[in-house]
């Protein structure tokens, strides 16, 4: 039977070739290869159609290079279909894959690379890259995994469950180190209210070890359910060693470039507080696109909880602005919304002063004694701020002592535009 011209990809070190014509297919994955004789093997499937029903003719490691290994794999499959010249086709299915594998990624002239899947790249901005690896970091009891949860059901389904907008929806899947599946499937009946459940792929890992020792079994999951994006949950449970160490960050990163997704990954601070950077090595912060610091505030027993995210990190382009999200926490459901940060005392101090200030003239015009007073910063801090930004963002109103600052685009006391200006949102 003439075999015709097959059809051959490779995605994620999976590699299929396929004869639509004799419905015959072959896949290679879990590649190795012998450091002193460069011989690459691979585990390979073979199934074939037959009047309409589909049958594994074989699934076994080959050495891929070897004249001898594929002769004795072809003998086998020949023994299952004798109608099909199996030696001359396991001869040019293992050489694509060889070249495939030795090749890697082809150079192209980046005149040539086309736009980002999204606008800027982002799949839910400001917060998430949708082929990047972004970290969200912070305190226990930040709401990380919930949050993690509500992006995740948000990228898969294009819907936004974290009041935040998504650009496009994307294949999603919760990459589970730390807990079990109940309590997130528990926890997606509350965002959903009552409503369809989002056909998100959960993936427990914590059993299986550390990301780096998941790889291959990763690649295959992801291969199958068509995966763009992953939450990762968390950093310091997918690592093969302490996160302090440089090499267990560089492993990580490693493995996760591997799997050819964009990610968001969960990860914690220190013992000693650091709100700057996520713990362990430096590496950490060095390696993601993005990083964000969640700080939580909630009252002892309050069915509510409000979480400020500040954008520690940003290799392209500007930092975002703070923002804060709200939690309700009802006994049926659980709805995240934005907030505005400013009118939450314990979160207020995440913001950038010059934001602070901007916010307290909003009311009205102030002396510098006033402001350092409302915002509980030292005098000279908030002189160095307004004089730095004077004419852009802030003006003094008057010649005589003491001198009141007023905001730049209101300083004719237009009182309209101010109090539109104080109801204006952050980003």
């Amino acid at each position: 039977m003439s075999a015709g011209t097959p059809v051959f990809t490779f995605d994620r070190s999976i590699g299929t070739v396929t004869w639509p014509d004799l419905e015959l297919e072959m896949v290679f994955d879990r590649f190795h290869q012998d450091r002193r004789s460069h011989e690459l093997t691979a585990e390979m499937t073979c199934t074939a159609g037959t009047n309409g029903t589909r049958n594994q003719l074989l699934r076994g490691r080959v050495n891929l290079g070897s004249a001898r290994a594929r002769k004795e794999a072809a003998g086998y499959l020949t023994a299952r279909r004798k109608d099909l010249d199996f030696l001359t086709l396991l001869e040019l299915a293992s050489w694509l894959v060889i070249d495939a594998t030795r090749t890697g990624r082809p150079g192209i002239a980046l005149r040539d690379v086309g736009e980002a899947p999204t606008a800027g790249g982002l799949v839910v901005p400001p917060l998430l890259i949708a082929s990047d690896p972004v970290i969200l970091f912070g305190d226990g009891g930040s709401a990380k995994s919930f949050l993690g949860l509500a992006l995740a059901m948000s990228t898969d389904s294009g819907t936004p469950y974290a009041d935040l907008p998504v650009s496009r929806p994307i294949k999603t899947a919760f990459l589970d180190f730390e807990w079990q599946p109940w309590p997130h499937r528990r926890r997606m009946q509350m965002l959903c209210d009552g409503g369809p459940l989002p056909g998100l792929l959960y993936v427990p890992c914590g059993a299986e070890g550390p990301l780096s020792s998941q790889v291959e079994r990763l690649l295959r999951i992801l291969h199958e359910h068509a995966i763009e994006y992953i939450v990762l949950d968390s950093v310091a449970l997918a690592c093969a060693g302490a996160p302090e160490e440089a090499a267990v960050a560089l492993d990580f990163f490693q493995a996760l470039t591997r799997l050819e997704v964009g990610s968001c990954l969960l990860a914690h601070i220190n013992r000693s507080g650091d709100e700057e950077r996520p713990f362990g090595s430096t590496f950490w912060h060095n390696s993601a696109r993005l990083t964000w610091f969640l700080k939580a505030s909630q009252e002892p027993g309050a069915s509510h909880l409000d979480l400020a995210l500040t954008n520690r990190k940003s290799n392209d382009g500007p930092k975002a602005e703070t923002f804060a999200l709200h939690f309700a926490f009802e006994p049926a459901r659980t709805t995240i919304r934005r907030t505005d940060i400013a009118a939450i005392p314990e979160l207020a101090g995440t913001l950038p002063l010059k934001d602070r200030i901007r916010r307290r003239l909003a009311s009205g015009a102030q002396t510098v004694a006033e402001l350092a007073d409302w915002l509980d910063v030292h005098p000279e801090t908030v002189r160095t701020t307004l004089k730095r930004l004077s004419g852009r963002n802030f003006v003094p109103l008057a010649r005589t002592e003491p001198v009141k600052w007023g905001l730049a685009a209101s300083a004719d006391a237009d009182q309209t535009s101010t109090r539109q200006l104080a109801q204006e949102p952050l980003l």
